[in-house]
Formats: structure tokens, C-alpha cells, sequence
């Protein structure tokens, strides 16, 4: 259905698809066209894989990918060069959007080539969390990173009742036992032209996602306890530069605050990037235990 719409309005597609059943339709429809349909078996969710193992169906890999259709890298701050329409995975949303931002803030894979846009089906579930605010209980670290690296936009709400899925053979309504699941959102997630600076780099950004772990592993804390756990010299200024009252709640920050307070721990002389080694601590603690 998605891939006829995006036909009808004339635009160029690459079918990226999984599963084998769809494969003969998409063939059929692609030698009707001339040219406009390209039709690829492979796993978009499991693109770029670290090691080589053969899986089905097999894994994409964008730089093959985008190079056999002339996609070329092109500086972030230029316009969205390619637009990607789909589905979030059911079963394991959560991965599939932490892997994008992991691609993201590290400027690799498909935001190797510039700010890809995604347009995606997601659960009500996974749409709230990522726009949650700090006085919402869904609130969290993916909240504040979705946010500080997406312009998030819902297109559309449609009920759960007009998907079918297709399992053992036979096509079958599409169910869910959640209350908080009645439809599915379609969204547009953009990457922020902005989202890089002199202080956040692709080549720190992972950093900056250990910092927001860490502060929601400490979200009751009060700030200044939080920056006295850190040995920060300057604890008034930066709340003066914050905004902030000294017992605010570290889990109260916006996500522009959490990008505000790395960009300027990052340019501080005196910084030790405690809350980085804590961060590591804690980990090798829970992989020990």
C-alpha cells in the first residue's frame, strides 16, 4: 500500500524488504514501471552489521547501497537528500530506534550521506516515550536524545484495525493486548541542522550519551549534588547559566538543558569528566555482578 502511494505520486523508490512473500508482487510491480521501482531483498533494521556472518534475509549495507544509486555524502547542514517510509519493527522498536540514534550522533551509516529523514509507522508506546517531558512518567534518556537530535512531527494516527499482518501463510487483522496501543503513528523524524556545534561533534556525541545515561541513573539527585559528584569548580555559574535552582532535580533538565550543560562542560578548562569514568564503573559493576 505505502509503496503504490509513493509510485502514484511520482516519486523514485527502493523497496527495501524482508520478507520473501512480498517479493514476487513488488517484482511484478517494478516491470511495469520504467525504472521507478528498485526492489531489494535484505534487512534494513540489521544495516551495517559489525561481522560478516551470513543471515536471512541478508543484512543491508548502506554504502553498497547508496552508491549504486548515486547517493553521494553531502555536508549536514544541507537539505534532507533521501526520505525513508516504513515500519518500526514490532517486536523490538526500542533497538531499532536506539540504533538510529547511535547512527546518528555518530554521523554513520545512512547519516553518513547527510540528515536523513525518516517517516515511520511507530506504537502509541514508543511515540510517547520519545516525546515525553521531564514532568511526564515516560520520560527518559531516549526521550531527551530523540528530541536534542529529531525535529519529531506526527503526520497521522491510524487504527490498529486497518493492518493486516501476514503469519504461517495467511493474512491476519492486526491485534494488540496494550490499551496504550490502539493505533499506529506515523511520524517524521528529521535531524536537527543545528544539532552539531564546536562543543558536540559526531566525534564526542557518544559522550554526550553516556552524560544523559548517567543523569537519569541519578534523576531524583539534586543538581548541585549531582555537580559536587562530578568535582565541577563552578557549580554556581553553571546553574546561574542553567537557570536553575541548586535542589532542582537532575531529571527536571530539558533536553536542550542536557545539551547546554556538556557543550559547556566540554569547552571547561577544568573539567575531569568524572560522570565518564562513573559511567563506566557502574557498567563493569553490573557486567561483574
Amino acid at each position: 500500500m505505502i509503496t503504490s502511494a509513493l509510485l502514484n505520486a511520482g516519486l523514485q523508490v527502493i523497496a527495501l524488504e524482508r520478507d520473501r512473500t512480498f517479493l514476487p508482487y513488488l517484482e511484478s510491480l517494478k516491470n511495469h514501471l520504467n525504472g521507478q521501482l528498485e526492489v531489494i531483498y535484505c534487512d534494513f533494521f540489521s544495516r551495517d552489521p559489525s561481522n560478516n556472518r551470513a543471515t536471512t534475509p541478508p543484512p543491508l549495507f548502506t554504502e553498497t547501497l547508496f552508491k549504486n544509486f548515486g547517493i553521494r555524502e553531502i555536508p549536514w547542514e544541507a537539505d534532507v537528500p533521501v526520505k525513508i517510509v516504513g515500519f518500526f519493527p514490532v517486536k523490538n522498536e526500542r533497538s531499532a530506534l536506539w540504533k538510529f540514534l547511535y547512527d546518528l550522533y555518530s554521523c554513520s551509516s545512512i547519516y553518513d550521506y547527510g540528515r536523513i529523514e525518516l517517516n515511520m509507522f511507530i506504537s502509541e508506546k514508543e511515540y510517547k516515550k520519545i516525546i515525553s517531558k521531564p514532568d511526564e512518567k515516560f520520560y527518559q534518556p531516549l526521550s531527551v536524545l530523540c528530541q536534542t537530535a529529531y525535529e519529531i512531527k506526527l503526520l497521522h494516527m491510524e487504527p490498529l484495525s486497518s493492518f493486516v499482518t501476514f503469519k504461517s501463510g495467511k493474512f491476519q487483522s492486526f491485534k494488540c493486548k496494550e490499551s496504550k496501543n490502539k493505533h499506529l503513528n506515523f511520524i517524521r523524524l528529521t535531524p536537527r541542522r543545528n544539532l552539531f556545534t564546536d562543543n558536540l561533534t559526531p566525534m564526542n556525541s557518544c559522550n554526550f550519551m553516556y552524560l544523559v545515561k548517567q543523569c537519569f541513573t541519578k534523576r531524583k539527585y539534586k543538581l548541585i549534588d549531582l555537580f559536587n559528584s562530578w568535582s565541577i569548580c563552578n557549580k554556581g555559574d553553571l546553574l546561574q547559566q542553567l537557570n536553575r535552582n541548586k535542589h532542582d532535580p537532575v531529571g527536571s533538565l530539558e533536553p536542550e538543558e542536557f545539551k547546554y550543560l556538556f557543550e559547556v562542560l566540554e569547552s571547561s578548562e577544568t573539567f575531569t569528566q568524572k560522570w565518564l569514568f562513573d559511567h563506566f564503573l557502574q557498567n563493569t559493576v553490573l557486567e561483574s555482578s
